[in-house]
């Protein structure tokens, strides 16, 4: 055997017969056994002209044996080619370790065989479990595998691939249970579940980004998503698969939350990359919030002294946003060379990109609030020509027509679309649990996506998220005096408690508690408050649409 393999031109291209034959009929099983033979396809085999020549050598010299004639009923001994499709095995497992040349392979890269097959075994068996986030591997042993193929010469498979990375993983998946949900009906017990969301929480990559990956995007700060160009249907199937995780998993928001995190990872299908990463829907995420009277504040002896008294007050209709304003959100704005407006705090951009934007000033918020509507003032025409939803076209046409203005909600618009007209305490109702917000009692410890509370814990007016979670910045004033308002009760906007122009030494009201805050401080009445510069790991803000009067 030594003689033939100087029938190759030169000890390289020998060589690389070899190792292209044997990396796929060599099995090692631990270090401590001598190697067995396995079988493999033909085709596999003849990567390329000398590897063929080699089989064809071999074969004739019956040390590598096929189960059967070659392709079109030509003999055994016939060239092998891709369309070979026979299986071929080593006559004798004497033949590993009496060549001296392959032995001597086969030695150096004992741990690179050991784990190819530790791979394959691994993979057929996700395979066969349902490709379970439970029966797949840390990064470092995934990183192993993933070098042992690399000095065998050998590439992954799509399965491999996708069971090493989830940036393989993610739209191999993905593909995969899209094409059988579409080919049994689209029933919901063809979606995802929570178990599949779990999987791509906090994904370590494979291989590091490299450094000029771009930095924006619905992932983690400074990471692409897993899926960056979804098409309709993936965008479709995902957001479908959450809102049932969700409904399923009503008790156990540590597992909404956690899917909310594999949501920004993967690529929030809610939200649109082409209208500066606002919900999808048809306004955009604003929800109308109608004219006329509802309850403020708290009865005497309920709540805060500041609370005090309950009063009617009555109010024109306007626009909320649905949703507290998100990290994705805030970057396009940050990123917008044309924006204007205060600078921007790297901390601010940190977050997961459907988790709220934190650490934002009040003048950072309201700058955001003018440079959004500038934009979406830009769009309102064509959309309100082709807006088919109920509150859609009026919307649109109302913003088109200079009707409407973007800024931060007064602390009135915000209360009354938390609470309606009946004065709930909370804006699912009167009691409150971890299953309906992210507050102290939840234990989160942090800011979660938003919407991850829709089903009990949305307000009145299809508000979500405004118990918990983060404070608000409003508009109104509290006054120059931290612990004692100015601005008291009864609410009257004429007395100057919503001049946007006053002075940095006037507090401004925040509403609706956060992750870190009780169920008493969490109430739709609290009034909160800070100066305009300050800026925290729980204070964020959303946008209202009100209108010109």
């Amino acid at each position: 055997m030594h003689a033939r393999a100087g029938c190759w031109s030169g000890e390289e291209s020998a060589a690389r017969a070899l190792a292209a034959l044997f990396r796929r009929l060599v099995h090692v099983e631990d270090p401590a056994t001598p190697p067995i033979r396995r079988r493999a396809r033909m085709a596999d085999l003849c990567a390329d002209d000398p590897a063929a020549a080699l089989a064809e050598r071999l074969i004739q010299a019956r040390l590598l044996v096929p189960d059967g004639d070659g392709p079109d009923g030509a003999p055994a001994a016939a060239r092998c080619g891709p369309g070979d499709g026979r299986l071929v095995d080593v006559a004798h497992e004497a033949l590993l370790t009496h060549w001296g040349q392959l032995h001597d392979w086969i030695e150096k890269r004992r741990d690179a065989l050991r784990l190819r097959g530790q791979l394959e075994r691994e993979v057929r068996d996700w395979l066969r479990g349902g490709c379970l986030t439970g029966d797949l591997r840390s990064a470092e042993r995934a990183r192993d595998m993933s070098a042992a193929l690399t000095a065998l010469d050998l590439d992954p498979s799509e399965e491999e691939r996708a069971f090493l990375d989830p940036m393989a993983r993610a739209p191999w998946l993905l593909g995969r249970d899209l094409a059988a949900w579409e080919a049994v009906g689209r029933p919901d017990d063809g979606l995802w579940g929570a178990e599949r969301f779990l999987g791509f929480v906090d994904p370590v990559p494979l291989a590091a980004p490299p450094a000029d990956a771009p930095a924006a995007g619905p992932g983690l700060a400074g990471t692409p998503p897993l899926l960056p160009a979804p098409t309709a249907a993936q965008r479709d199937f995902l957001e479908r698969s959450f809102a049932l995780t969700l409904a399923c998993h009503p008790q156990d928001p540590k597992c909404r939350t956690d899917c909310g995190k594999a949501l920004a990872a993967l690529g929030d299908p809610r939200f649109d990359p082409d209208h500066w990463w606002l919900p999808t829907d048809e306004t955009l995420g604003f929800r109308e919030v109608g004219a006329g009277p509802f309850l403020m504040g708290s009865p005497h002896g309920e709540g805060w002294p500041d609370e005090w008294e309950q009063h009617e007050r009555v109010l024109p209709g306007f626009c909320l946003a649905r949703w507290p304003v998100t990290v994705a959100q805030f970057r396009a704005w940050a990123a917008d060379p044309d924006r204007g407006g205060p600078a921007v705090d790297p901390l601010s951009l940190e977050g997961r990109a459907n988790h709220p934007v934190v650490q934002v000033s009040w003048h950072q918020a309201r700058a955001y609030c003018t440079w959004l509507g500038e934009r979406l003032a830009a769009v309102a025409p064509a959309r309100a020509a082709a807006a088919t939803a109920a509150e859609a076209p009026g919307f649109w046409a109302a913003i088109a027509a200079g009707r409407l203005r973007a800024g931060l909600p007064s602390e009135a618009q915000w209360e009354k679309a938390a609470r309606g007209t009946d004065a709930r305490q909370y804006a699912g109702g009167d009691t409150l649990d971890p299953s309906l917000a992210n507050y102290q009692q939840t234990r989160l410890g942090a800011p979660c996506a938003v919407g991850c509370f829709p089903l009990l814990g949305q307000g009145p007016y299809g508000c979500e998220d405004q118990n918990g979670n983060v404070w608000e910045w409003t508009r109104s004033l509290w006054g120059p005096d931290y612990m004692k308002t100015q601005f008291r009760y009864p609410y009257e906007p004429e007395d100057g408690r919503e001049d946007e122009d006053a002075g940095d030494d006037l507090a401004r009201v925040l509403r609706g508690g956060a992750f870190s805050n009780d169920s008493l401080n969490c109430r739709g009445a609290v009034r909160a408050r800070n100066y305009p510069h300050y800026r925290n790991g729980n204070c964020g803000f959303r946008v209202v649409w009100s209108p010109l009067l």
